[in-house]
């Protein structure tokens, strides 16, 4: 079941929505994104994440629903209204059949203009309802939380998107101020709990570490509030592997998350990196292709799988299915960046060197001036998600750096989220992995 723009002015083509990240959200939107918000809870129903997309005719809701691998449609309109000397919105919803494009529901709602979005979160109930299930929504649970608590805390993860830094940035700044809004209302802890970790993963250096100790302090707090948190046993199981390389008690952790919720994207998308670090590469293909399933407009997701592809020892196919991705997003980043990581494997520069259109060619060209003109591009089009220091790691491994022991040391030490993966999976470390240290001590012992 997927949740729609109730803003008209949203995109009808699925290749050109792009993160919500930074940008400002339009009412219809700020509703629509509640409402994801609110369905997601249903452990039996799949919800992909909100992304700024409509649709109006039959045609549009078919497509579209292929494109989304989704059975229905939750859409409809949001229209400014005024009675007496008091502003109100006009709510009128409908689910629509993604096989048909035919309306099978629809109901109208009158709502005071403000953000009490909290009053609004009963609209879930009567959807819920509709498709045959029951969910009570946050405003009837029996402490519900505050009405600006609860309004952070949907902007907040709406933006939790790893698609984009832009987005989990901001997406930080609202469940901070939900949290300090309500410090007894466990998912915006549990969400900065997820949303840091992830962002670490992303960050330079000095960012890494401060994040990492974020994700820490807001886990343990959050799984005091709500032992039962998803999003808090997520970032656990996330630290548990990425920071403290305890593989055997992520991997319970996430096999017992996705059991208990197997339409939660995210917990396979982490569940499918924990297996690709662990070498269990065909495994990890197929979990992160259920990811994508549940998040078919995450690219991430997308090139993630490729890379397990890859890391499979199917290069070509990793490649082919890279180039797809960047013909569906106008040469997207991180497809670009895994095609150029394979190539320069491969030691196929010229090849590398064409994927990136400003790439400055040397007069002449061989294998040391070709990176000597990587290095300076490294920052805007990295190998992949993995952090400036992990980037740069690969980088300096194939420009001939030794794999020193006092190197090993100094990534390990350096709460990379994306160390543990890099150093088990990936080829260019493949001296790295023959290091005592890493070994005995770094590396999943299965």
């Amino acid at each position: 079941l997927a949740v729609l723009s109730l803003d008209d002015r949203a995109d009808s083509v699925l290749s050109d929505v792009l993160p919500i990240g930074d940008r400002s959200l339009s009412v219809g939107d700020k509703l629509s994104a509640l409402l994801v918000n609110e369905l997601s809870r249903m452990d039996d129903v799949s919800v992909p994440p909100f992304h700024v997309i409509t649709a109006s005719s039959p045609e549009e809701f078919i497509q579209l629903g292929k494109e989304m691998d989704v059975d229905a449609f939750v859409t409809g309109s949001v229209t400014p209204n005024q009675i007496g000397e008091k502003e109100y919105l006009d709510i009128d919803l409908r689910i629509v059949s993604a096989n048909t494009g035919k309306q099978l529901w629809a109901i109208k709602d009158i709502a005071e203009v403000g953000d009490n979005l909290l009053q609004q979160s009963q609209l879930a109930t009567d959807i819920a309802s509709r498709i045959g299930r029951r969910l009570t929504s946050t405003l009837h649970r029996s402490e519900p939380p505050k009405v600006e608590s609860y309004s952070c805390l949907v902007d907040g993860k709406v933006r939790s998107d790893p698609d984009s830094v832009e987005g989990m940035t901001m997406a930080l700044m609202c469940l901070e101020k939900a949290r300090s809004i309500d410090p007894r209302y466990a998912e915006p802890v549990a969400g900065i709990a997820l949303t840091s970790i992830m962002l670490a993963a992303q960050s330079d250096e000095e960012r890494t570490v401060a994040r990492v100790q974020q994700a820490l302090e807001a886990t343990e707090s959050a799984l005091q509030l709500d032992g039962l948190s998803v999003s808090a046993n997520l970032a656990k199981a996330m630290l548990e592997w990425q920071i403290f390389q305890r593989y055997v008690e992520a991997e319970a952790l996430l096999e017992e998350l996705t059991r208990m919720h197997p339409y939660h994207w995210q917990v396979h998308h982490q569940y499918g990196l924990l297996l690709l670090a662990t070498g269990q590469t065909h495994k990890a293909a197929t979990t992160l292709r259920t990811a994508s399933q549940l998040n078919p407009m995450s690219m991430m997701i997308k090139v993630d799988g490729a890379r397990a592809v890859w890391f499979d020892s199917n290069a070509d196919r990793a490649i082919s299915d890279a180039m797809r991705y960047a013909s569906q997003r106008a040469n997207h980043q991180l497809a670009l960046g895994l095609m150029i990581d394979i190539h320069e494997q491969r030691k196929q520069y010229e090849s590398a060197a064409a994927l990136d259109s400003e790439f400055v060619r040397p007069q002449r060209f061989n294998q040391e001036s070709y990176f000597q003109q990587r290095a300076k591009r490294l920052k805007q089009l990295p190998y992949g998600p993995f952090g400036v220091l992990m980037n740069r790691a690969i980088l300096e491994s194939r420009t001939g750096r030794p794999a020193e022991d006092a190197w090993l040391a100094e990534l390990a030490e350096s709460q990379s989220p994306m160390f543990p993966l890099i150093l088990a999976a990936h080829p260019a470390m493949e001296r790295m992995r023959r290091l005592d240290r890493a070994r005995n001590e770094l590396l999943p012992q299965f």
